[in-house]
C-alpha cells in the first residue's frame, strides 16, 4: 500500500459524502480541497461524519483500526482536518503506527 491509495480512499469517501449532502463534488477535488472552515469547507457535524466514515473505510480497505479524531490530532497546531492532503498524512501516520507497511 502507498499514500496514493490512502488519498484515493479519502476521495472516495468524500464523493459519497457530497452525494449524501446533495452538494456537487468540486471539479478540482484533490489534495488541496479544503475540508473544514471557510465557505467551501464542511461544518463540524459534517466533519465528524467524514471522520467516522473514513475510520470505517480504512478498516475495510487496509485491515487496521485507526482513530483519527483523538487528543493528538485535535491538539496539532495546524489541524490535520483542514485539507485532503493533511488528512491523508494523518491516516498514513496512523497506519504506520498500526504496523501497516507503506511504500513511498
Amino acid at each position: 500500500m502507498n499514500p496514493t491509495e490512502v488519498e484515493n480512499c479519502v476521495l472516495e469517501v468524500l464523493r459519497g459524502l457530497y452525494a449524501e449532502l446533495g452538494r456537487p463534488v468540486p471539479v478540482d477535488l484533490g489534495p488541496q480541497t479544503r475540508l473544514f472552515g471557510g465557505p467551501e469547507g464542511f461544518d463540524s457535524v459534517t466533519l465528524v461524519t467524514l471522520v467516522a466514515d473514513l475510520e470505517s473505510r480504512v478498516v475495510e480497505r487496509f485491515g487496521r483500526d485507526v482513530v483519527l479524531a483523538d487528543e493528538r490530532a485535535m491538539s496539532e497546531k495546524l489541524s490535520p482536518f483542514r485539507r485532503v492532503s493533511t488528512l491523508v498524512d494523518l491516516i498514513v501516520e496512523r497506519l504506520r503506527e498500526a504496523g501497516v507497511a507503506l511504500k513511498p
